[in-house]
């Protein structure tokens, strides 16, 4: 759909794609979905390697529970500019209604991380009880504002009786994470 190879636009032709993706955009916004989608669709045809496009369709793809549709868009975004972080958003949150929360949890974070938001936050906060649990290991994750977070390994006695459930939910509590400092060009923070 569209010369993806095509990144010169004249100045008409970037005229018509910027007023077809207002158009959009205002459509989006007055929840006219559908219309979203072909006028998405329609600027895309104009200029296929923007990526913002391709990310704004697909949240138009989730709003009408299409969420193949929307991985497929997000994917391709994710393509063009691997920094999108709406792009990583709306990817998560297709697959967690897929049921993928593995997948979804890992684009949500990654989302946070590049441009941290509340409502990506939100929503893996929804996904992250339903991840496997991974208890046996230690977990490394990139914290949104350069920390690293350290989950460690949970003894069973610490936590309430030692269910699956209690443990996920002590790993995942707030206090349960070590934050420290990320220290460029050093090994060990020391040097």
């Amino acid at each position: 759909m569209g010369d993806a190879s095509k990144t010169d636009l004249s100045e008409d032709e970037m005229n018509s794609f910027e007023e077809k993706r207002g158009e959009a955009m205002s459509a989006l916004g007055d929840g006219e979905f559908q219309k979203a989608v072909d006028l998405f669709t329609e600027a895309i045809k104009m200029n296929a390697g923007s990526a913002a496009v391709f990310a704004k369709r697909g949240n138009a793809y989730l709003k009408l529970k299409k969420p193949n549709a929307c991985i497929r868009d997000c994917s391709r975004a994710i393509e063009l500019n691997p920094d999108n972080a709406a792009a990583y958003k709306f990817r998560g949150r297709a697959n967690r209604l897929l049921g993928n929360f593995e997948e979804a949890a890992k684009d949500l974070r990654l989302a946070c991380r590049i441009d941290y938001d509340d409502t990506a936050n939100e929503w893996l906060q929804e996904v992250t009880p339903n991840v496997s649990d991974h208890c046996d290991s230690l977990l490394l994750e990139r914290h949104p504002r350069d920390y690293i977070v350290v989950v460690s390994s949970f003894a069973p006695e610490r936590t309430n009786g030692g269910d699956k459930s209690s443990i996920r939910s002590s790993m995942f509590s707030r206090n349960s994470y070590h934050f420290s400092p990320v220290v460029s060009g050093t090994s060990n923070g020391r040097d």
